[in-house]
């Protein structure tokens, strides 16, 4: 508080705006005090989103309208991205394509392939459980 009041009097005595060094001077504190004090003083303020983001321009923007939206694709291209990284074998990699892509049953996929519908749908479940875990991940930080 002491420095908010220190820098309206200041900005009263100089006709503008103290630097953090007048601040500083003034009270006997160092820059670093009085920048954390501003910075303190500033996060407890809060602007209202209805504001133009232009307060000059009677035409600009609310700063509603600048605030982020969650946006699905980006969940879907992780989610891509994390599946391309899956350690998958071509085994693997083909039944999930023919039944995913052509839109094949394990019965036809298992003629494809030459094995039984039952070793189509292990196959299935292991690859589709590779898959989860690629795309939920570990926790753990990604390798860059």
């Amino acid at each position: 508080m002491a420095v908010s009041e220190a820098a309206g009097a200041l900005s009263d005595e100089l006709g503008a705006t103290p630097t953090v060094s007048q601040i500083a001077a003034r009270l006997g504190l160092d820059d670093e005090e009085v920048s954390e004090a501003l910075q303190a003083d500033e996060a407890r303020r809060t602007l209202s989103l209805d504001v133009p983001r232009n307060r000059q321009d009677r035409e600009s923007l609310p700063m509603v309208e600048t605030v982020g939206r969650a946006e699905p694709g980006y969940d879907a291209v992780e989610a891509q991205l994390a599946a391309e990284g899956a350690s998958l074998d071509d085994r693997e990699r083909r039944v999930l394509k023919l039944r995913f892509e052509n839109d094949l049953n394990q019965y036809e996929i298992g003629r494809r392939l030459g094995v039984s519908q039952m070793q189509v749908s292990r196959i299935m479940r292991r690859a589709l459980r590779k898959l989860l875990v690629a795309v939920q991940g570990d926790g753990k930080p990604a390798r860059v």
